[in-house]
């Protein structure tokens, strides 16, 4: 779209071309808001496109659904204020990964 706008001639347009882009996108974007505010359930129990029993499904998927860990106002704060660089869930990860590091070695 950018690409297409910017092969429009100059003397054709009532604002810069770079201002065009924005008032095209944001058109869009506004437009897209409203027709998602309109249309996206807010929850599976409202979800008019769903047939009752997929409804009743999707409900009972979504009150099974637990948080993965607490967070405890202590380790969060050591967490951030630990010198090095510590992405939330990262450390996690990474320890998962090393132990099934050397599964490709010959013993």
């Amino acid at each position: 779209m950018a690409a297409g706008i910017e092969k429009a001639p100059t003397s054709s347009l009532a604002v810069p071309k770079w201002q065009l882009i924005f008032i095209i996108l944001g058109v869009l974007t506004i437009a897209w808001g409203f027709v998602l505010y309109f249309f996206l359930a807010d929850g599976p129990s409202n979800a008019f496109w769903l047939k009752p029993a997929y409804r009743t499904l999707a409900v009972g998927r979504v009150a099974s659904n637990v948080s993965p860990l607490p967070l405890y106002p202590q380790s969060t704060k050591s967490e951030l204020t630990q010198r090095r660089l510590n992405f939330p869930g990262c450390r996690n990860q990474i320890e998962e990964v090393r132990p099934s590091s050397d599964v490709g070695r010959s013993r």
